[in-house]
C-alpha cells in the first residue's frame, strides 16, 4: 500500500516530466501577474486561480509548448489578498503551484 509520502513523491517525479521551472510576478500583483514557465515537453493542460478557501475565481485550458513561456493572468476585480496559482496537465496532475498576492 503507498503512504502518502510516496505518491508525493511520484507526483513530484510526473510534474519534472511536465515542467522544469516556474514562477510568478510580480508579486505582490495589483490587477495582474505574470506566470514564468519552462516547459519540458508541450503538453495540453490548465491553470487555475483559486482563492485561499479554494473556490476557483480563474480557470483555462492551455496548450504549453515545449522551451519558455510567459502567461498573463488576470487579478483586476478581485479582493485584496492572497491566491493560488496552480497548473494540471490533461490527466489533472498538479504540475506547478505558487501564491500570489493581490494589493
Amino acid at each position: 500500500m503507498q503512504t502518502a509520502e510516496d505518491i508525493k513523491l511520484l507526483n513530484e517525479k510526473i510534474a519534472e516530466k511536465y515542467v522544469t521551472t516556474s514562477g510568478i510576478f510580480p508579486n505582490p500583483a495589483s490587477t495582474h501577474f505574470t506566470l514564468q514557465m519552462n516547459a519540458a515537453k508541450d503538453f495540453t493542460g490548465k491553470i487555475l486561480v483559486m482563492n485561499i478557501s479554494g473556490k476557483i475565481i480563474y480557470q483555462r485550458s492551455n496548450s504549453f509548448t515545449k522551451g519558455y513561456k510567459e502567461i498573463l493572468l488576470p487579478l483586476d476585480g478581485l479582493s485584496s489578498g492572497t491566491y493560488v496559482t496552480a497548473i494540471y496537465n490533461s490527466d489533472n496532475v498538479l504540475i506547478a503551484v505558487h501564491t500570489v498576492v493581490k494589493q
